[in-house]
Formats: structure tokens, sequence, C-alpha cells
């Protein structure tokens, strides 16, 4: 399951609006986890599986998640709002 969403994640760095910018990397040790980083701050994330296609990575410690669709991509924390 995580090997089927880890295949459909888009790695690289994208430009978000504001200003921002976000750099997503496949983690080294773990092929099916990933390193997001945005400014100073760094999620491990682990892929989760959705009903509706849409691609989701999780740092549930950190309460962090990464939202890919076809033509937008949210990175949401819970914990800092």
């Amino acid at each position: 399951m995580q090997e089927a969403v880890a295949g459909e994640v888009h790695i690289g760095h994208m430009v978000c609006e504001l200003g921002n910018s976000v750099t997503i990397a496949q983690d080294p040790q773990q092929p099916t986890r990933f390193i997001v980083q945005m400014k100073k701050i760094t999620y491990r994330m682990s892929p989760v599986e959705t009903t509706t296609g849409a691609v989701r990575l999780e740092d549930a410690q950190a309460g962090a998640m990464w939202l890919q669709l076809q033509n937008k991509s949210m990175l949401m924390n819970s914990k800092l709002g």
C-alpha cells in the first residue's frame, strides 16, 4: 500500500504563494518515507492511503500533513494552525 502511494508523490522544489517554497525528497534510509521542508522546518512523512485518490503524507508526531491533488498541493500543521 505505502509503496503504491509513494510512487505517486511529486518530489523536488515547489514554489508556493507568498514567496514560500516546499522541497520534498525521498528519505534515503526509508524509501517509502519523505522529507518535506519549508523554511527551517523539516518533517519526515509517511504515505497514507485515501479513498479519493489524493496523495497524502503525514508526520503524526508533528501534526503535519502534505496533501497533493492534481492541480494543487497543501502543507498543513494542526499543532501550529
